[in-house]
C-alpha cells in the first residue's frame, strides 16, 4: 500500500531491479534518474499520473512496465532509453511521442487499453 517511494530509495546506486507494482504510487520522485544501473523497473498497478523527465536519465534501463496506471501523456526523454520491452497498456494515453520510433532497441512495445488517437490504434495493432 505504498502511496509514495521515498527519494532515498534513489540512493541505492548499484540497484539494478526494482520492482513497486500493485501498490498505490501516484508519481516517482525526480531523483529516480540516479539509479543509472538500473536495468528493470517495474512500476504497474498502480496510480501514477506523470513520470519525471529524469527518467531518461537511467541510462541502463531496459525494460519499463508502467501498465495499468493512470497516464494520460509519456515524457518524450524515455526515447532517449536503449529499451527493449515497454508496456504502457491499460493506461489514458490518447498520443505517443513521436521521438518514439526512433527507439531503435525497442523490441516489445504493448500500448492495448489505451484511447490513442496518435497515432491511430488500428495502426499500431495491425
Amino acid at each position: 500500500n505504498l502511496s509514495y517511494l521515498p527519494p532515498c530509495v534513489c540512493n541505492l546506486a548499484q540497484l539494478q531491479v526494482l520492482t513497486i507494482n500493485n501498490n498505490k504510487l501516484v508519481s516517482l520522485p525526480e531523483e529516480i534518474g540516479r539509479l543509472e544501473k538500473l536495468i528493470q523497473l517495474d512500476v504497474s498497478c498502480n496510480e501514477i499520473t506523470h513520470l519525471p523527465i529524469q527518467i531518461g536519465d537511467m541510462v541502463s534501463l531496459r525494460s519499463l512496465n508502467v501498465r495499468r496506471n493512470l497516464l494520460v501523456e509519456l515524457p518524450k526523454e524515455i526515447a532517449q532509453l536503449k529499451l527493449v520491452s515497454f508496456d504502457c497498456s491499460s493506461n489514458r494515453l490518447s498520443k505517443l511521442p513521436l521521438c518514439f520510433r526512433e527507439m531503435v532497441t525497442l523490441i516489445d512495445l504493448v500500448v492495448d487499453h489505451n484511447p490513442l488517437e496518435t497515432p491511430p490504434a488500428h495502426v499500431i495493432f495491425y
